[in-house]
């Protein structure tokens, strides 16, 4: 309301608190048996009472409107924000999401060699030592992963799009390999339900990027005190009823501490993150794999979750053999 609309309301609640006053006066000199008196007490106490609640009945429903016309405004911009991460997307690919240069790319293969090449040397140094070879084979591994997932990046600045056959339990175990520290600092126990023969066609880093972003969040999803860490992962070729067409159903589940129903229909917002203030995720993580599924393989994800009782992630793709 604009300054003029209070002040005639102000007005108004000084008008009816007088009306009222001069009821209370009438009713201390009321003389019994005036009949006349009696009633115009009556009116004027009626007139004041009907005169508060219609008052009140109008501040009722300015403060509804505004309520509602604040939601619709806040539901807009939330969707102009979506849309502009979406194009910022499309324009720069994941790099122009997260605000890296092509030279941040740079220096990061740069620490990869670098790492690698000691790597090589310790192995040199220490070929007696199988033990220790294989972690430093394992650290390869890694970084090489780490690799490929650079020039992913460096290419999705660039027009064109990488498509592939791959394997999907393939795939799956390389990118587990960059999590294992995390399996084993936190107990988390990983179980795999996959046949061999599962193929996707489309480009494996950017799978990959789900994957990671998927398992990472089951991983943060436990207590730090809880018992029975468990996380499956079940793929499986399914038959669609109603179009007899034959699809991949892709499930990651979690037995963590589940999330509440006011954060589980935002969780594929740009920007919206469950974490704490001081953490330093950003919320961009499952955005970003709702428009890999959908876009770069034709699919889709859902979510199903229980508080207390954990997470499932259920991802529909094309099947490849179809």
């Amino acid at each position: 309301m604009s300054l003029a609309k209070y002040c005639r309301v102000f007005w108004g609640v000084i008008l009816i608190n007088f009306l009222t006053l001069l009821a209370f006066l009438s009713c201390i000199f009321y003389v019994e048996g005036c009949g006349y008196n009696f009633l115009l007490i009556c009116l004027i106490c009626l007139i004041s009472f009907l005169s508060i609640n219609f008052l009140i009945f109008i501040l009722l429903a300015k403060l509804v409107k505004n309520k509602n016309k604040n939601k619709k405004m806040l539901n807009k911009y939330n969707k102009k924000i979506e849309e502009y991460f979406l194009k910022v997307s499309k324009i720069n690919g994941l790099a122009g999401a997260g605000q890296i240069s092509l030279g941040v790319y740079h220096d990061l293969s740069n620490i990869l060699t670098s790492s690698n090449l000691a790597l090589y040397r310790m192995m040199e140094k220490f070929k007696n030592n199988k033990e220790l070879n294989k972690f430093i084979v394992k650290i390869f591994k890694i970084n090489y992963r780490a690799n490929l997932l650079i020039k992913s990046f460096k290419n999705q600045c660039q027009i064109g799009k990488y498509k592939i056959k791959f394997n999907l339990l393939g795939e799956i175990k390389k990118n587990l390999l960059i999590l294992e520290y995390g399996f084993i600092k936190n107990n988390i126990k990983v179980k795999i339900m996959i046949k061999k023969d599962i193929n996707l066609f489309g480009d494996p880093i950017k799978f990959g990027q789900v994957i990671l972003n998927l398992i990472n969040n089951a991983i943060e999803s436990f207590d730090v005190s809880q018992n029975n860490k468990e996380i499956l992962i079940l793929a499986q070729e399914i038959k669609r009823k109603k179009c007899g067409c034959r699809q991949i159903e892709l499930i990651v589940e979690d037995s963590g501490k589940g999330m509440a129903s006011s954060v589980l229909k935002n969780i594929f917002k740009p920007f919206f993150s469950s974490k704490n203030n001081n953490s330093s995720h950003c919320g961009v993580g499952l955005s970003i794999v709702k428009r890999i599924i959908e876009a770069d393989f034709s699919g889709s994800i859902s979510v199903i979750s229980l508080v207390g009782r954990g997470t499932k992630f259920k991802i529909i793709l094309p099947n490849f053999k179809a």
